[in-house]
């Protein structure tokens, strides 16, 4: 992605995150759910980091961020997932060829 696209991106989560935010009291505790990549373009901002830094930051499927602006609190928390489902070096080759456990 060119840093123009990542520039539109970036503006485009500041500016829903902040409608998010007007819509609830201060303090409130509030989920919104996102694709990692929307995550770590919301991440770099908070951070203060080029969007070349972007492609380091690790965003596990069903993973927690946790955010109170300006502040990143933690990013790609796991420890809530069962151990079937823990990212691990591979996780999305390893998630996309284990077989289906149900009926």
């Amino acid at each position: 992605m060119t840093d123009r696209l990542l520039d539109a991106v970036s503006a485009r989560v500041r500016a829903a995150v902040d409608r998010i935010a007007a819509a609830h009291a201060p303090g409130d505790d509030v989920a919104i759910i996102a694709h990692g990549g929307v995550i770590s373009v919301y991440a770099c901002c908070l951070l203060g980091c080029s969007f070349n830094q972007l492609w380091r930051l690790r965003v596990d499927n069903a993973s927690l961020t946790i955010v109170r602006p300006p502040r990143l609190v933690s990013l790609n928390e796991t420890g809530h997932l069962p151990a079937a489902l823990a990212p691990g070096p591979l996780q999305r080759t390893s998630l996309a060829a284990r077989p289906s456990t149900a009926p």
